[in-house]
């Protein structure tokens, strides 16, 4: 890969690095799981080049797309990192071609779902470097409104643990702003006291968001905020929207 790293791209080079030519090979194979044809040479060179170049611009619809798609549906088994790493990639791919000139149909908010699982299981310091990601995706025009209120959520979730309540609660406001600007949206929904309230478009089943809002969940004996202790469980229900008894346990309260 060129030491050269185009800005906002930081994510995908380290990802790329992280992923090995065995690896590609692997993933090459996953349409061959499904299909008596032998595809993997098809989809390794398009793979290739984009480890080594960060491009993501009129990526095929086929080669190497449909191995990229079926990775990003992969549940990796018990926290397996490389599994995880793999799944992040095809991910990352995604949602930067979302951005480009030659938007791809597929699901974006399903997609940024799993990234975040993912990120959220691989550790390190990933999350930072997934800023520039969010932010093309915020700038992008190719990028539902409804699927741009997730990008905060998901920065949100990458800085849950490491920042102070008062850095979570900008970022909470930022998300509200947002939803405020675009009533549309019924992802995140105002009552009268700009609170949340508890209604959605549609349900999100989606493993990635189910694992987002529990993580979310898990933490919140550690806000010592009320208000934002709430603002945040409220979030949780809205982002998995589950039975309701899922939720239903009183709330933490910190340590």
């Amino acid at each position: 890969m060129s030491t050269d790293i185009p800005i906002g791209r930081e994510l995908l080079a380290d990802l790329a690095d992280r992923i090995s030519i065995a690896d590609l090979r692997e993933l090459s194979r996953y349409d061959a799981r499904l299909n008596e044809a032998d595809d993997t040479d098809k989809h390794f060179r398009p793979l290739l080049r984009i480890k080594e170049t960060l491009e993501t611009q009129k990526l095929n619809a086929w080669y190497p797309l449909e191995v990229i798609e079926l990775c990003r549906w992969e549940q990796p088994f018990n926290q397996d990192k490389k599994a995880h790493t793999m799944r992040a990639f095809c991910c990352t791919v995604l949602l930067h071609a979302h951005t480009d000139d030659y938007p791809i149909s597929t699901s974006c908010d399903s997609t940024l779902g799993n990234l975040i699982q993912s990120l959220l299981s691989i550790g390190d310091t990933l999350f930072e470097k997934a800023e520039g990601l969010f932010r093309a995706l915020l700038e992008s025009p190719l990028i539902e409104p409804s699927d741009k209120v997730l990008v905060p959520v998901a920065q949100l979730m990458g800085m849950l643990r490491y920042q102070p309540e008062n850095v979570l609660k900008e970022k909470l406001e930022h998300l509200l702003e947002y939803e405020k600007d675009n009533e549309n949206l019924n992802r995140f929904i105002f009552d009268k006291n700009n609170e949340f309230f508890a209604k959605r478009d549609r349900p999100q089943m989606d493993n990635g968001w189910r694992y987002g809002s529990n993580y979310i969940y898990e933490y919140l004996p550690n806000i010592s905020d009320p208000i934002l202790r709430q603002r945040l469980l409220e979030l949780c229900k809205r982002l998995w929207n589950p039975q309701p008894e899922h939720y239903a346990l009183p709330l933490p309260c910190p340590n």
